[in-house]
């Protein structure tokens, strides 16, 4: 019944689109972002929900997206990808996620507005758990969002899908959010004034250690409610001077079924310092603080603390939008461990340079 009322919805905005004789400009170039909300999975009377900050790759409910790639080729379409990936290994346990979608969007006022769009799409996911068998699945599903332009390069999305995963037999109900920077739709960098906030998610690879184990982590994004130490996905940063910047940056998972319960908030603050001016591409150092709250099952909650800093380098591309690489170090204070990572980070800054 879902089927044939979302593939009439399709194919009324789609005529309805078309039918219109205006013209609008289209953006020309790429959207890059990442995505988070609630989904529901439901099979047979059964169900689980996982909310996520963004999604969680590697939590044992995989096939949610995190990351998405768009591409405007036309005024009124988009082409692209959406990716989530996790690696999480210890001594005891091993999980592996892999998601990877295709979907095209259809905007009937145009992709240089905000506005409406349907799109649809179809996935492949893989999931392995240490001494289980591997599963591996297909869906295919559709839904409508809705797209706002915030300046040069900042985009905010809103999306309700449904998707059919056939060899489970299940069905994913999604309300999501997206942030997004878009790239060769915006002028050069202005040289005067100073850029009011960055938003982005970061990512990357992490190795937590202490005297008796190690626990080697790959996600992207980080995987809020793995099971082991976050690393923060959000940020947000200020800057208060042409070197500084200070915000905070968060991950946020809960995930609720029959035979799984898990809450995770990692809650951080950093601030960073350019050795050049923060309107150019350069290097910078960074410290940071977090609080760790993991809650899983019918098990007490655990909190614990953590300090450190790092280097980073970040390259301007276009008028907003951000590339950054990290290397940093925490300690964690109560668990008594060291927190190694390499991360990534895409962004898009509002407001200034």
């Amino acid at each position: 019944m879902l089927r044939p009322v979302a593939i009439g919805c399709v194919v009324f905005l789609v005529l309805a689109g078309s039918g219109s004789a205006r013209e609008t400009e289209s953006i020309r170039g790429f959207e890059v972002g990442t995505l988070f909300g609630l989904t529901h999975h439901a099979s047979d009377g059964e169900g689980a929900t996982v909310i996520g900050l963004p999604s969680s790759p590697t939590l044992g409910i995989p096939g949610i997206p995190s990351l998405y790639v768009s591409w405007f080729p036309v005024a009124r379409m988009s082409v692209g990808s959406e990716f989530s990936a996790g690696r999480t290994a210890g001594d005891v346990f091993g999980i592996t996620s892999l998601y990877f979608g295709g979907r095209g969007t259809y905007f009937p006022l145009g992709t240089a507005r905000s506005g409406l769009y349907v799109l649809c799409q179809g996935a492949l996911r893989h999931f392995d758990l240490r001494e289980r068998p591997s599963v591996t699945d297909l869906a295919v599903g559709g839904g409508l969002g809705y797209r706002r332009r915030l300046g040069p390069a900042f985009v905010l999305r809103a999306e309700g899908r449904y998707r059919r995963w056939f060899d489970d037999g299940v069905d994913d109900f999604s309300l999501l959010f997206g942030l997004g920077a878009q790239s060769g739709g915006g002028g050069e960098v202005s040289s005067i004034g100073g850029p009011l906030y960055e938003i982005g998610t970061r990512f990357g690879f992490s190795r937590i250690s202490s005297d008796d184990d190690s626990i080697v982590m790959m996600a992207a994004p980080g995987s809020p409610t793995s099971g082991v130490l976050g690393n923060p996905s959000i940020y947000l940063s200020w800057f208060p001077s042409a070197r500084m910047s200070v915000g905070p940056e968060i991950n946020i998972g809960r995930s609720s079924g029959s035979t799984i319960r898990t809450t995770s908030l990692n809650l951080g603050g950093r601030a960073l310092f350019s050795l050049r001016d923060n309107a150019d591409s350069g290097p910078y150092l960074l410290c940071n603080g977090a609080v760790l709250v993991l809650d899983v099952n019918e098990r007490e909650a655990e909190a614990d603390f953590s300090a450190g800093g790092g280097v980073g380098y970040q390259l301007r591309a276009g008028a907003a939008f951000l590339l950054r690489a990290e290397g940093q170090y925490r300690r964690w204070f109560d668990d008594e461990v060291n927190d190694f990572s390499l991360l990534v980070g895409l962004g898009a800054r509002v407001g200034g340079r």
